[in-house]
């Protein structure tokens, strides 16, 4: 009886721990290049979203978090935050670039998990060139979209996601005002 117990107990806890012992060390080999391609990706995503840029330095002001983008002559040529919303299938990370003046300069979706077809669209360029230009307060509108009265229009079959993307950078909009103390271009 005892045999049918620790005999199967004990294969068991060695599998696991064998197991275990083999997602430790290909984790340890695997976390630096992942680490690595995360910074690859995030500088590629500054220099798309800010790119008269050329130099990148990190911030914190009032709470908010933000990188300053810099000209080779070290003038400020914008800056970059990254903000997380709700969307149709989860959460929604947007890295939004906003010039001196508090106009989009650019956005990279670094986050999404919506419908194949219809939210997943908000990673094109066409949907993405959308917001170059605006400033804080867009809107999103569901039949063209008017860029002289900061609107957005919406993707088809997607608006929770459209809306959700106005919000991450109305939000970086938000931030540039308050690290800049500016209110934007309006």
């Amino acid at each position: 009886m005892i045999k049918k117990i620790v005999i199967p107990a004990v294969s068991l806890f060695v599998i696991c721990l064998v197991c275990t012992l083999l997602l430790a060390f290909v984790n340890q080999k695997t976390a630096p290049k992942i680490e690595e391609l995360a910074i690859q990706t995030e500088t590629e995503s500054r220099a798309k979203v800010l790119s008269s840029a050329s130099t990148f330095e990190e911030g914190k002001k009032d709470g908010v978090s933000f990188v300053t983008g810099y000209n080779d002559a070290k003038e400020v040529q914008g800056y970059i935050f990254v903000t997380t919303t709700k969307s149709y299938g989860g959460d929604l990370q947007v890295m939004t670039g906003v010039d001196a003046e508090g106009k989009v300069t650019g956005i990279e979706i670094l986050e999404i998990s919506d419908t194949a077809g219809l939210g997943m669209k908000a990673t094109t360029q066409e949907f993405k060139d959308r917001f170059v230009g605006l400033v804080n307060g867009i809107i999103v509108d569901k039949n063209t979209g008017d860029p002289e009265k900061n609107q957005v229009q919406a993707l088809t079959g997607a608006t929770i996601t459209s809306n959700a993307v106005a919000k991450a950078v109305n939000e970086a909009l938000a931030g540039y005002e308050t690290v800049t103390g500016n209110g934007g271009a309006n």
